[in-house]
């Protein structure tokens, strides 16, 4: 085996096994801590359900005893005019204490237990007895708009009952109200509440709401998060979880248990402590691990990296060498060679390039001068008939202007002054021809624009263009508009007329311009290729509807550009 093979020094199966290792934990954690909140939530249910329906029974017991009260012949006697002073009321009297005393006794939230006797105008409690007043009969018209249902007066809760008749018309004899211990019902929340967590019993409809005061509100934040549907949820009050469990109760609202996820979760999250402890451990001996690749292999394919780098920067004399006898020989001789045979190649590419631009360039000319000159000189024919010596010699100006420029092969690039006075100078011959049909408007170049460097025989194509598809076939109000414009770091030369076009055609003129396009190569589409060359950017012409309705082209200019 070689020892410096990379394959061997690369321990993948260990990587492998901590990986696993960690995912195991990670499971295995995931399922005790889903296992420990399923056991809270069952524990949870079960307690609230048995309180809930322990105390809805005790609830029904008293309903139930409301008949028998009611028709118990000692509280019939006693709904009859006469003498408290009468033995025998005042055994009846005592015999309803005793029942009173009975129905309190029998239900630990029952504090108090009152009895009007309308019939004879007294009032029974189970330790007292007493004439109504005003007061009390005004308690008794109260009592008979709220019978048979809970009601909160002046925070206690209270049941009033009466006993029932076959008419509307005729007012019970008998009122039975019974008021509820609230300090016994908090007892016995906290009797099965859950370590780490509290109940309370809230029944918006009448406007109850009970918990233990040591909470401290606690339970109308639970209400403020929890939307109060029955079943458990997991809900997040002042940055901490707690699982809540809502338990419907049949007479007294929802009943609503709480706990703190920390608190009962804790014992197991003190396993994580030692997870962490191996995780640390693995991370440790992955760094040692990474240490030892990092010589092994990162350095090299990081030295490799820079030299692709440097090739990137056209830095095509960047040779790569290995000390060590592995793998990355091969594959530094490769780059090596590849360099070499990228700058042959180079060579001979930007050589073939050059020759086929310049050949590209003097076709352009080519194909401009003699059609040009045919029309020029029939043109100055014309005005010669005509006796026009003055236009004559107008156009003889823009003659020998234009074909001064366009016969100087000195230079492919010109300043922006010098192609932008060749083009006009062409545009003022077409004009010369189309003057019955349009109007020329030439904006003067800005001065700090005159020294900027220019492909030449960039403009003109654009110009032939316009006078070619788009005006020369108007037979009137033809207008061709030449300006200047500058905007986020770039300058435009803005050509712009109003012949009609399709946006179809824009479209395709647009289409044209893109680098997959590998058809005719025409005037135009060899001016966007030769500003994107020239100034290394990826737009060089663009192409839209314009103001005056027909063709808009843009030539970019980049801002930061090379000047005389």
């Amino acid at each position: 085996m070689n020892i410096n093979n990379v394959k061997t020094k690369l321990f993948i199966v260990f990587l492998i096994m901590i990986l696993l290792l960690v995912i195991s934990f990670g499971i295995i954690f995931f399922l005790l801590e889903r296992y420990s909140r399923n056991v809270i939530y069952q524990q949870m249910e079960n307690s609230a359900r048995y309180y809930v329906d322990f105390t809805d029974n005790q609830m029904e017991n008293i309903l139930q005893q409301r008949d028998n009260f009611f028709t118990d012949r000692n509280l019939v006697f006693l709904g009859e005019e006469g003498s408290l002073l009468d033995h025998d009321r005042m055994a009846a009297i005592l015999t309803e204490q005793e029942k009173l005393l009975l129905i309190k006794g029998s239900n630990k939230i029952i504090k108090d237990v009152i009895v009007y006797i309308t019939g004879s105008d007294i009032i029974i409690k189970s330790d007292a007895l007493r004439t109504m007043t005003d007061t009390d009969r005004q308690r008794i018209n109260q009592l008979n708009k709220r019978l048979d249902v809970l009601t909160v007066e002046d925070g206690v809760l209270t049941l009033a009952m009466a006993e029932h008749y076959y008419s509307e018309n005729i007012l019970p004899r008998f009122y039975l109200e019974i008021i509820f211990d609230e300090e016994q019902i908090i007892s016995n929340l906290n009797d099965f509440s859950i370590e780490g967590g509290s109940s309370f019993w809230d029944y918006p409809l009448i406007g109850w709401f009970l918990e233990n005061p040591v909470q401290e509100g606690m339970g109308r934040k639970i209400l403020k998060v929890c939307d109060e549907t029955e079943g458990i949820s997991r809900i997040n009050v002042d940055g901490k979880y707690f699982l809540v469990n809502v338990t419907e109760s049949k007479y007294f609202g929802k009943l609503i248990q709480y706990c703190n996820e920390d608190v009962i979760l804790q014992n197991l999250r003190s396993y994580r402590w030692q997870m962490i402890c191996f995780l640390l451990l693995a991370v440790v001996c992955a760094m040692v691990f990474a240490s030892y690749t990092d010589r092994l292999i990162n350095r090299p394919l990081r030295e490799l990296q820079g030299a692709f780098q440097k090739l990137e920067d056209s830095d095509l004399s960047i040779r790569i060498t290995n000390k060590t006898n592995d793998e990355f020989e091969y594959i530094y001789d490769g780059f090596n060679h590849m360099v070499e045979k990228l700058s042959q190649t180079i060579d001979e590419v930007y050589v073939q390039k050059n020759l086929a631009a310049q050949a590209q360039f003097k076709q352009l000319q080519a194909q401009i001068n003699p059609h040009f000159l045919y029309n020029s000189f029939f043109l100055l024919n014309g005005r010669i008939h005509r006796h026009d010596y003055e236009g004559a010699e107008l156009l003889t100006n823009y003659l020998g202007t234009y074909f001064r420029y366009i016969t100087r092969n000195a230079s492919d690039i010109a300043t922006l002054s010098e192609e932008l006075e060749h083009a006009e100078a062409y545009a003022r011959i077409q004009e010369s021809r189309f003057s019955a049909r349009m109007e020329l408007d030439w904006e003067k170049l800005p001065e700090e624009w005159e020294n900027i460097l220019i492909p030449r025989l960039t403009v003109q194509p654009i110009l032939e263009n316009a006078f070619k598809y788009a005006l020369e076939n108007k037979e009137e109000d033809g207008l061709l508009h030449v300006y200047y414009l500058k905007e986020a770091g770039m300058r435009y030369i803005l050509v712009e007329d109003n012949g009609d076009i399709s946006d179809e055609a824009i479209n395709e003129m647009n289409r044209k311009f893109s680098s997959e396009y590998q058809g005719e190569i025409t005037g135009i589409i060899n001016v966007d290729r030769r500003l994107k060359s020239y100034y290394k950017c990826d737009t060089g012409l663009s192409v839209q509807r314009g103001e005056l309705g027909g063709v808009l082209v843009k030539i970019l200019i980049p801002e930061r550009n090379n000047q005389m």
